[in-house]
C-alpha cells in the first residue's frame, strides 16, 4: 500500500479516467495499490485483519478484498463506502483498541510500581529483622544517620528498584513505620509461641520478674516455660508490661490479663516462679497466692 499520487488510468473510448490526487485529502482512509491499480480502505483492512470486526454477507468488499477500480463512479462509491456500516464500525473498533492500549499501558505501569513497592517493603522488613536479631542500634540521633538507614543504602547499591523506592518513599523509614513493623513482627512471634504451647505442650509455667527502667517506672517481665513434643524445655519471653503499682494483686491481675489475651488457659498453669520480694511470693498478699 502507498499513499502517494499514482497514475493508474483506464481508457473507455476516447475518455481517459484515472485516480485523482485530491481523493487522498478528502478520504484519509484511501490507499492505492500500484501493482493492481486498485484502491482499498486502510481502515477496514486494519479492522478485519486485527480481528476487531467480523465480515457479514451483506458487507461490500470492493475496498477490502477485491479492490475498487470503477473510476467512472468513483466519488459516488467512495462516499458510499465512507458512510457504510462496515467502515464506521472499523473506525469505532480501532479507536477503542487504541484507547484500550493506552489504558493497558497505564495499568501495566501501575502494576510494575506496585510490584516494586512490595519488593522494596520486603527489603525494609528483612533489614529491620536482621538488625533486631543482632541487637544493633537501629536509630541514630537523626532519622537519616541510624544503622537502619545505612543498611538500606548499602542494599540499594545493587538494587535499582529499592534505590528508586527510597528516593520517593522516605516516610517508610520513619520511626513510626519502624515501630509498626516491629509490632507486627512481635505479634507473629508471639502467635507462633502460643500455637506451639497449645498444640504440643498444653501445660506451662510462668516466670515473672520486676525491674525498673531508666525513667524509674516499674516493669514486669513475663516468660513462659514449657516442654515441646521432643521433651525439649523452652523459656520464651512474651512481654514487658508497665505497672502503675506493684502490689501482689496488681501483678496477679496483670498476669491473668496476659494469659487471657494470649489465649493460654489458666487451668493449664502448673507452676509459677517469682523473685523473693513480698509482693511476689508473700505468704498473705503475694502475687503467687492471688
Amino acid at each position: 500500500m502507498v499513499t502517494q499520487m499514482v497514475s493508474t488510468q483506464t481508457k473507455r473510448g476516447f475518455t481517459v479516467l484515472k485516480f485523482q490526487r485530491q481523493w487522498f485529502k478528502k478520504f484519509r482512509w484511501l490507499h492505492c495499490d500500484t501493482k493492481s491499480g486498485k484502491a482499498f480502505c486502510h481502515v477496514c483492512i486494519s479492522g478485519t485483519t486485527q480481528g476487531l470486526v467480523n465480515l457479514e454477507r451483506n458487507h461490500e468488499t470492493n475496498f477490502l478484498n477485491e479492490g475498487f477500480c470503477n473510476w467512472k463512479k468513483s466519488m459516488e462509491k467512495l462516499k458510499q463506502h465512507e458512510a457504510s456500516d462496515l467502515h464506521k464500525l472499523c473506525i469505532l473498533k480501532l479507536h477503542n483498541a487504541k484507547q484500550k492500549t493506552i489504558t493497558t499501558q497505564l495499568s501495566d505501569h501501575a502494576s510494575r510500581e506496585q510490584a516494586n513497592a512490595r519488593h522494596s517493603l520486603i527489603k525494609l522488613i528483612t533489614s529491620l529483622r536482621y538488625l533486631a536479631t543482632e541487637g544493633a542500634a537501629i536509630r541514630g540521633e537523626e532519622n537519616d544517620d541510624g544503622m537502619f538507614r545505612k543498611l538500606l543504602e548499602l542494599r540499594s547499591g545493587d538494587d535499582e528498584g529499592l534505590r528508586r523506592f527510597m528516593s520517593r518513599k522516605t516516610n517508610f523509614t520513619s520511626h513510626e513505620i519502624q515501630n509498626e513493623i516491629f509490632a507486627i513482627m512481635s505479634r507473629q512471634v508471639l502467635q507462633k509461641i502460643i500455637c506451639q504451647i497449645n498444640g504440643e505442650s498444653k501445660i506451662f509455667a510462668t516466670i515473672v520478674d520486676g525491674t525498673t527502667d531508666i525513667s524509674g517506672n516499674e516493669q514486669e517481665c513475663v516468660c513462659i516455660r514449657f516442654v515441646d513434643k521432643d521433651l525439649e524445655v523452652h523459656e520464651e519471653f512474651i512481654g514487658l508490661y508497665n505497672m502503675k503499682e506493684t502490689t501482689g494483686k496488681a501483678i496477679a491481675d496483670m498476669l491473668k490479663d496476659v494469659l487471657i489475651r494470649t489465649q493460654l488457659p489458666i487451668a493449664n498453669l502448673r507452676a509459677q516462679t517469682y523473685d523473693g520480694a513480698s509482693n511476689m511470693s508473700g505468704e498473705f498478699n503475694g502475687c503467687q497466692l492471688k
